[in-house]
């Protein structure tokens, strides 16, 4: 969910400041204004520091399109500033462009790299995601010590929370680097926030995300994502070439239940359990996508049905979501939702 409790959001309508006190349901919140604590609708708030730096954008703006050309002849943008030595990782970098004939701080898009700092090539695929679609798919060769320009991104975009997939195979390098690694890059509108005061204040080119600081070898476990309550960056598993290995290696089946998820979960709050479980439920179904995976299995219980309301919230939001259905099952009753794609 984008907010939670204790945020800091504006109204839009007075665009008065308030703290957000209980999420009531996926699509109202009880909001805190100069003393005085009343419901108000999710899509009549947002963050505050949104019109900080972009309070005299457009919105809907479309970004200039990128010339039509095979890409091999699409020219490669380079960065300026000093690189730092080799052994820095595989890098995301966003370049803040602030917005013309403006005096202030007012960012207006984005120029997003991939800085490769590993002593060895590899090739990769990435797909970026906002509001669970496709908008920009892309595969390229990325060189030791060089960078790959990507491409722009509205400031407004990361308000749909903005989801940066990659996968890359190396093409030297040590003999016992695995053969294939899958990884997804998020960020949030607090932590983008908090780069951008850094850029800002120390009067940086721009910041950046780490995807990976050593890629990964073939003797290293391979497990589902850790869940991050403090980052908001996460990575997957290996992606299987042969169907075997991907049975094996993915679930159809997946048990949200909190102690299934963490060991320490008993002096959690219902609103952290709950932003554990969707996190972990989001990061599946990012995996079944790649894997155009047809049915997916989400157990989430009975109880107050709040889980499931969420649940079912997000998936009326992915495109790829054919249909999804909570019948009563021999296996789980009421507790689990079953839900189809299709590509």
């Amino acid at each position: 969910m984008k907010y939670q409790v204790g945020d800091k959001v504006v109204l839009l309508h007075s665009k008065e400041e308030g703290i957000i006190l209980e999420i009531l349901d996926h699509q109202m919140a009880r909001v805190l204004v100069d003393g005085v604590d009343f419901p108000v609708y999710l899509d009549q708030l947002d963050f505050p520091y949104y019109y900080q730096f972009s309070k005299k954008h457009q919105h809907n703006r479309p970004i200039p399109a990128a010339p039509n050309l095979p890409l091999s002849e699409i020219p490669k943008e380079k960065y300026t500033g000093t690189k730092a030595v080799l052994d820095r990782g595989l890098q995301l970098v966003f370049f803040p462009i602030l917005h013309p004939d403006e005096a202030d701080f007012l960012v207006d898009r984005f120029k997003v790299y991939l800085s490769n700092g590993l002593r060895y090539s590899f090739s990769f695929s990435y797909c970026y995601r906002k509001k669970g679609q496709v908008h920009w798919i892309q595969s390229g060769l990325s060189q030791s010590d060089t960078d790959f320009y990507l491409h722009d991104i509205l400031f407004e975009d990361f308000s749909d929370n903005p989801i940066f997939q990659f996968t890359c195979k190396p093409l030297n390098g040590p003999e016992n680097l695995k053969e294939e690694f899958a990884t997804i890059i998020r960020i949030k509108p607090r932590q983008l926030f908090e780069q951008l005061e850094k850029v800002r204040l120390q009067k940086l080119a721009s910041f950046s995300l780490m995807i990976f600081e050593n890629f990964p070898l073939k003797d290293e476990s391979t497990v589902l994502p850790e869940i991050q309550l403090k980052y908001a960056v996460s990575t997957s598993s290996i992606l299987s070439k042969s169907q075997k290995d991907f049975e094996d290696s993915f679930s159809h089946i997946i048990d949200l239940h909190i102690e299934n998820l963490i060991p320490d979960w008993k002096g959690l709050s219902n609103f952290e359990i709950l932003k554990i479980q969707l996190d972990y439920f989001d990061q599946v179904v990012e995996r079944t996508l790649r894997n155009q995976q047809p049915i997916l299995i989400v157990i989430h219980g009975v109880g107050e049905g709040k889980l499931k309301n969420e649940i079912h919230h997000l998936l009326k939001q992915i495109k790829e979501v054919r249909l999804f259905e909570n019948r009563s099952d021999p296996r789980f009753g009421q507790g689990a939702t079953t839900i189809y794609f299709q590509y």
